[in-house]
C-alpha cells in the first residue's frame, strides 16, 4: 500500500504511524494521538534536519519517504526530491 503525503491538518491511522516511527527514533511529536499537529511538524523538521536532506527540511512526510521502516529516507534520484 502506498502512503500518502502528510502534513499540518491532516490526520488518521497515517499520521499515528508517522507519530510512532518519530517517537521510536527519540523526536518528540506530541501525543501520537493521529493529529499532525504542529509539535509532530517540529519533530519531522527536527529529522529531517538531522539527515541534511539534500532537497532540505519541509515538514512534510511524502511517499518517498515511507518505506516498511517509516520515515526513513530514501531518493529514487541522488540529491533530487522523490517525484
Amino acid at each position: 500500500m502506498a502512503h500518502p503525503t502528510i502534513h499540518i491538518g491532516s490526520t488518521g491511522p497515517e499520521v499515528k504511524l508517522a507519530q510512532e516511527a518519530l517517537a521510536k527514533r527519540g523526536y518528540s511529536p506530541g501525543p501520537l494521538d493521529g493529529l499532525f499537529g504542529p509539535q509532530t511538524k517540529k519533530a519531522v523538521l527536527r529529522y529531517q534536519t538531522d539527515r541534511r536532506l539534500p532537497w532540505g527540511a519541509s515538514g512534510l512526510v511524502w511517499p518517498g519517504i515511507w518505506l516498511p521502516n517509516p520515515v526513513r529516507i530514501t531518493s529514487r534520484r541522488p540529491g533530487r526530491m522523490p517525484v
